[in-house]
Protein backbone atom coordinates (compact mmCIF):
# COMPACT_ATOMS: atom_id res chain seq x y z
CA UNK A 1 0.00 0.00 0.00
CA UNK A 2 1.39 3.22 -1.13
CA UNK A 3 2.16 6.10 1.65
CA UNK A 4 -1.14 8.43 -0.07
CA UNK A 5 -3.46 4.97 -0.18
CA UNK A 6 -3.29 4.38 3.93
CA UNK A 7 -3.25 8.35 5.29
CA UNK A 8 -6.40 9.30 3.09
CA UNK A 9 -9.75 8.66 5.34
CA UNK A 10 -11.04 5.51 3.92
CA UNK A 11 -15.22 4.83 3.99
CA UNK A 12 -16.30 1.03 5.21
CA UNK A 13 -18.57 -0.42 1.15
CA UNK A 14 -22.13 0.41 0.71
CA UNK A 15 -22.81 -3.34 0.37
CA UNK A 16 -22.35 -3.86 4.20
CA UNK A 17 -26.60 -2.04 3.94
CA UNK A 18 -27.60 -5.41 2.75
CA UNK A 19 -26.11 -7.15 5.69
CA UNK A 20 -27.26 -5.22 8.19
CA UNK A 21 -30.53 -5.26 6.05
CA UNK A 22 -30.65 -8.85 6.13
CA UNK A 23 -29.75 -8.94 9.84
CA UNK A 24 -32.51 -6.94 10.94
CA UNK A 25 -34.85 -9.43 8.60
CA UNK A 26 -33.53 -12.22 10.57
CA UNK A 27 -33.79 -11.18 14.00
CA UNK A 28 -35.63 -8.24 14.11
CA UNK A 29 -38.25 -9.24 11.28
CA UNK A 30 -40.07 -11.58 14.41
CA UNK A 31 -39.83 -9.22 16.61
CA UNK A 32 -41.92 -7.09 14.27
CA UNK A 33 -44.48 -9.58 13.76
CA UNK A 34 -45.22 -9.94 17.40
CA UNK A 35 -45.86 -6.38 17.65
CA UNK A 36 -47.42 -6.30 15.48
CA UNK A 37 -49.80 -9.06 16.41
CA UNK A 38 -50.18 -7.62 20.27
CA UNK A 39 -50.87 -4.49 18.82
CA UNK A 40 -53.84 -5.73 16.65
CA UNK A 41 -55.26 -8.20 19.01
CA UNK A 42 -55.28 -4.64 21.72
CA UNK A 43 -56.99 -2.93 19.00
CA UNK A 44 -59.19 -6.02 18.86
CA UNK A 45 -60.22 -6.39 22.51
CA UNK A 46 -61.26 -2.72 22.91
CA UNK A 47 -64.80 -1.74 22.19
CA UNK A 48 -64.04 2.07 22.24
CA UNK A 49 -62.74 3.63 18.70
CA UNK A 50 -60.69 6.24 20.47
CA UNK A 51 -58.02 3.53 21.68
CA UNK A 52 -58.25 1.97 18.74
CA UNK A 53 -57.04 4.79 16.75
CA UNK A 54 -54.20 5.28 19.01
CA UNK A 55 -52.99 1.78 18.86
CA UNK A 56 -53.09 2.04 14.91
CA UNK A 57 -51.80 5.73 14.87
CA UNK A 58 -48.89 4.26 17.45
CA UNK A 59 -48.16 1.02 15.01
CA UNK A 60 -48.14 3.41 12.38
CA UNK A 61 -44.93 5.67 13.59
CA UNK A 62 -43.31 2.61 14.66
CA UNK A 63 -43.74 0.91 11.25
CA UNK A 64 -42.78 4.69 9.75
CA UNK A 65 -39.81 4.80 12.05
CA UNK A 66 -38.39 1.05 10.66
CA UNK A 67 -38.65 2.49 7.61
CA UNK A 68 -36.74 5.61 7.88
CA UNK A 69 -34.33 3.56 9.62
CA UNK A 70 -33.81 0.75 7.42
CA UNK A 71 -33.68 3.06 4.58
CA UNK A 72 -31.93 6.28 4.81
CA UNK A 73 -30.77 5.70 9.17
CA UNK A 74 -28.45 2.93 7.68
CA UNK A 75 -27.22 4.55 5.00
CA UNK A 76 -26.31 7.61 6.94
CA UNK A 77 -24.72 5.14 9.53
CA UNK A 78 -22.82 3.35 7.09
CA UNK A 79 -21.32 6.87 5.48
CA UNK A 80 -19.90 7.74 8.56
CA UNK A 81 -17.85 5.10 9.33
CA UNK A 82 -13.97 5.82 8.32
CA UNK A 83 -10.68 5.07 8.78
CA UNK A 84 -6.90 5.70 8.23
CA UNK A 85 -3.77 4.59 9.77
CA UNK A 86 -0.33 6.39 9.60
CA UNK A 87 3.11 4.82 10.77
CA UNK A 88 2.50 5.38 14.81
CA UNK A 89 -1.40 4.89 15.15
CA UNK A 90 -4.43 4.01 13.66
CA UNK A 91 -7.85 6.15 13.80
CA UNK A 92 -11.14 5.17 13.59
CA UNK A 93 -14.95 7.11 13.46
CA UNK A 94 -18.61 6.78 13.18
CA UNK A 95 -21.49 8.10 14.45
CA UNK A 96 -24.36 9.98 13.08
CA UNK A 97 -25.61 11.85 15.88
CA UNK A 98 -23.05 10.98 18.44
CA UNK A 99 -19.79 10.80 17.08
CA UNK A 100 -17.41 8.57 18.09
CA UNK A 101 -13.47 8.98 17.11
CA UNK A 102 -10.55 6.82 18.49
CA UNK A 103 -6.87 6.89 17.83
CA UNK A 104 -5.29 3.35 18.83
CA UNK A 105 -1.49 3.96 18.96
CA UNK A 106 0.18 1.12 16.45
CA UNK A 107 2.59 0.27 19.59
CA UNK A 108 -0.85 -0.91 21.77
CA UNK A 109 -1.65 -2.95 19.71
CA UNK A 110 -1.78 -6.73 19.79
CA UNK A 111 -3.25 -8.32 17.46
CA UNK A 112 -5.47 -7.92 14.72
CA UNK A 113 -8.75 -10.42 13.97
CA UNK A 114 -10.89 -10.74 10.70
CA UNK A 115 -14.21 -11.83 11.36
CA UNK A 116 -16.81 -13.21 8.75
CA UNK A 117 -20.23 -14.28 9.75
CA UNK A 118 -22.51 -16.17 6.97
CA UNK A 119 -23.94 -13.17 5.34
CA UNK A 120 -20.57 -11.07 5.54
CA UNK A 121 -19.30 -14.32 3.51
CA UNK A 122 -22.53 -14.05 0.93
CA UNK A 123 -21.85 -10.46 -0.18
CA UNK A 124 -17.62 -10.77 0.05
CA UNK A 125 -17.24 -8.43 3.14
CA UNK A 126 -15.60 -8.98 6.79
CA UNK A 127 -15.19 -6.95 9.68
CA UNK A 128 -11.60 -6.43 11.34
CA UNK A 129 -11.10 -6.70 15.18
CA UNK A 130 -8.32 -4.43 16.98
CA UNK A 131 -7.05 -5.77 20.06
CA UNK A 132 -5.02 -3.44 22.44
CA UNK A 133 -3.03 -3.81 25.22
CA UNK A 134 -4.88 -3.08 28.79
CA UNK A 135 -8.77 -4.17 29.94
CA UNK A 136 -10.96 -1.13 29.20
CA UNK A 137 -12.39 -0.45 25.69
CA UNK A 138 -9.65 -3.07 25.08
CA UNK A 139 -11.16 -4.37 21.26
CA UNK A 140 -12.63 -1.96 18.38
CA UNK A 141 -14.30 -3.17 15.21
CA UNK A 142 -14.14 -2.21 12.11
CA UNK A 143 -17.35 -3.28 10.01
CA UNK A 144 -17.80 -3.38 6.45
CA UNK A 145 -14.18 -4.19 5.20
CA UNK A 146 -13.93 -5.36 0.97
CA UNK A 147 -12.35 -9.02 2.47
CA UNK A 148 -9.65 -8.45 0.67
CA UNK A 149 -8.87 -5.43 2.15
CA UNK A 150 -9.25 -6.50 5.57
CA UNK A 151 -6.72 -9.42 4.96
CA UNK A 152 -4.35 -6.66 3.06
CA UNK A 153 -5.11 -3.79 6.23
CA UNK A 154 -4.36 -6.75 8.95
CA UNK A 155 -1.32 -7.83 7.37
CA UNK A 156 -0.11 -4.04 6.69
CA UNK A 157 -1.39 -3.49 10.65
CA UNK A 158 1.04 -6.60 11.93
CA UNK A 159 3.80 -5.45 9.87
CA UNK A 160 3.78 -2.16 11.85
CA UNK A 161 3.36 -3.82 14.83
CA UNK A 162 6.65 -5.73 14.11
CA UNK A 163 8.52 -3.07 12.70
CA UNK A 164 7.81 -1.30 16.18
CA UNK A 165 8.75 -3.87 18.25
CA UNK A 166 11.92 -4.83 16.88
CA UNK A 167 13.03 -0.84 16.86
CA UNK A 168 11.94 -1.01 20.64
CA UNK A 169 14.51 -3.92 21.08
CA UNK A 170 17.05 -2.44 19.02
CA UNK A 171 16.41 0.90 21.76
CA UNK A 172 16.92 -1.26 24.45
CA UNK A 173 13.69 -0.23 25.77
CA UNK A 174 10.93 -2.40 26.07
CA UNK A 175 8.03 -2.17 23.49
CA UNK A 176 4.59 -1.36 25.81
CA UNK A 177 3.06 -3.79 25.05
CA UNK A 178 6.05 -5.56 27.02
CA UNK A 179 6.55 -3.77 30.19
CA UNK A 180 5.56 -5.07 33.53
CA UNK A 181 2.30 -4.76 34.67
CA UNK A 182 1.42 -3.86 38.70
CA UNK A 183 1.03 -7.75 39.01
CA UNK A 184 4.70 -7.79 38.17
CA UNK A 185 6.04 -6.00 40.56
Amino acid sequence: MTDDHRVRQHTIAPRVLSVWRMTFGLFGGPVIVVLALVAALLAWSHDSVLVRGVIAAGSIVVMATLAVGLGPGLALIQRSWSYRWTDDVFELGHGVIWRQSVSIPISRLQHVDIHRGPLERRTGLATLELHTAGTRHASHRLPGLEHADAIQLRDELLKRIRHQTERSHESGRPHQSEWPSDDDT
